[in-house]
């Protein structure tokens, strides 16, 4: 007895022509790593504003299921199908009620940590002594504020 392997499509969404290669081929190799192969070349979008319907590259994706060629579909993050995660969940669910496909995500989201603990005026420079405070600023922090980490 002969055992399938699981076919997949590799989707992609970004303007970037790098990060796109990037992408698929983080895809493929979660892909491959799954022991699936891959149904076809891997499929690409350029516009993740533009609604999931009205995306060429999606609608390849669909006819491809369709067809029977895949099994499913392998894309980076959920905002490549969807901004909105609930929109997304729609999308995963209309995918297994036609035909019992599937959407997986191949990169791994990262583990919530702890934010650093900052309390106003009590870990300032001036208050502690120190260069730094042990804390690090957001992004929104202009340059010229943020504190140069002490040398060891």
């Amino acid at each position: 007895m002969t055992s399938q392997r699981t076919a997949v499509i590799v989707y992609v969404c970004t303007a970037e022509d790098d990060a796109a290669d990037l992408l698929m081929g983080h895809c493929a190799r979660f892909a491959t790593g799954q022991d699936w192969m891959l149904a076809t070349a891997p499929i690409r979008d350029r516009d993740r504003q533009q609604p999931l319907a009205e995306r060429p590259g999606w609608s390849l994706v669909l006819d491809q299921l369709a067809k029977g060629q895949a099994q499913g579909v392998v894309t980076y993050s959920g905002e490549m199908i969807h901004l909105v995660e609930i929109t997304r969940q729609i999308v995963v669910e209309e995918l297994l009620r036609e035909g019992d496909w599937f959407l997986v995500t191949s990169r791994t989201p990262a583990r919530p940590g702890p934010l650093p603990h900052r309390r106003p005026g009590g870990d300032s420079p001036a208050s502690t002594g120190r260069r730094h405070s042990g804390t690090w600023p957001d992004a929104f922090t202009p340059r010229a504020a943020r504190p140069i980490p002490a040398a060891s």
